[in-house]
């Protein structure tokens, strides 16, 4: 009697215990279910990449970087020497879509004027002083009055880029060649040539000895860096 009495008595037990046990491990397994939904969160709400495109350059604004960025430039008096330099751009930018430039305006500081060259003869007064002190007078680029050139590119396909290019106050159309611009993470490198005719700039000077004619061209290459807004 007292056997069958305790055995009914602990089945009367263990029943309520499973049921207990069974909400406590579906409790539990709930709390771990919520954790990892908490800690995976993060990852779902990640931002996507922006999709490259093909050539690896991200589409948008760049600055261009002036610390980084020069204009070289190159002069010839035919048939006796050239004279190289560069000069400095106070600012710039360009505009990015679908991989390719498709507008851009570059500033030009004409106070920054530097030679490069050693063709000079201090012994008769020839020297790089002397030149940039020339180039910037009337003779030349007055940059007194017009302390800055300017290019505004209007079209650019493949490796040419048409614009307009502001020298001493006069405007002219023209093309630039071997365009090349490549990314390098989140800026850009490129670079560009050009020939100007200084006559159309009013850039006149002529050499008082005959034999000593200045070229009318002005050969021009840029090398710049930008940074994406």
């Amino acid at each position: 009697m007292h056997y069958h009495y305790f055995r009914d008595l602990n089945q009367k037990i263990e029943k309520p215990m499973r049921k207990v046990n069974l909400a406590l491990s579906l409790f539990v397994a709930g709390l771990f279910l919520v954790s990892c939904e908490e800690q995976q969160a993060p990852q779902e709400k990640a931002e996507t990449p922006a999709e490259e495109t093909e050539s690896g350059i991200a589409d948008g604004t760049y600055e261009l970087d002036i610390n980084n960025s020069v204009v070289e430039w190159k002069g010839t008096m035919l048939g006796v020497k050239h004279h190289t330099g560069t000069l400095n751009f106070q600012a710039g930018k360009l505009s990015i879509e679908n991989g390719a430039v498709t507008a851009g305006t570059f500033i030009v500081d004409m106070n920054s004027m530097r030679t490069t060259d050693d063709n000079y003869n201090p012994e008769e007064g020839q020297t790089p002083d002397k030149l940039i002190e020339h180039l910037k007078s009337d003779d030349f680029f007055l940059t007194s009055e017009y302390p800055t050139a300017t290019f505004v590119i209007s079209d650019v396909s493949g490796e040419e880029a048409k614009g307009e290019m502001t020298i001493r106050g006069n405007t002219n159309d023209v093309k630039v060649s071997g365009v090349s611009v490549e990314a390098h993470g989140d800026h850009i490198h490129g670079s560009s040539t050009t020939v100007l005719d200084r006559q159309k700039y009013d850039v006149k000077f002529s050499h008082p000895l005959e034999e000593m004619v200045l070229s009318d061209d002005l050969e021009i290459k840029v090398n710049f860096t930008a940074n994406k807004n």
